[in-house]
């Protein structure tokens, strides 16, 4: 009898999904983070792209809401 590791199962589709999401939110706040070796109007870019972000959320928000609700309604 060996004392192999059991081989790591491959990711299903929603792990695959929530690391993509993962990925796709660091690379946006290391853009979006404020440096000290940032020139100024780098920092102006930075917080126009913070603002930009917020506002997508903003507007995504309640057709989010209203798929979940859609969902739901689906379920039942």
């Amino acid at each position: 009898m060996t004392n192999e590791a059991p081989e790591d199962p491959k990711p299903n589709a929603a792990e695959a999904m929530a690391d993509k999401a993962k990925a796709a939110y660091q690379w946006w706040d290391h853009l979006a983070t404020f440096h000290p070796e940032d020139p100024w109007w780098l920092g102006g870019l930075k917080l126009l792209i913070r603002g930009v972000g917020i506002l997508i959320l903003i507007i995504l928000s309640p057709l989010l809401i209203l798929g979940l609700i859609v969902a739901f309604l689906a379920v039942l």
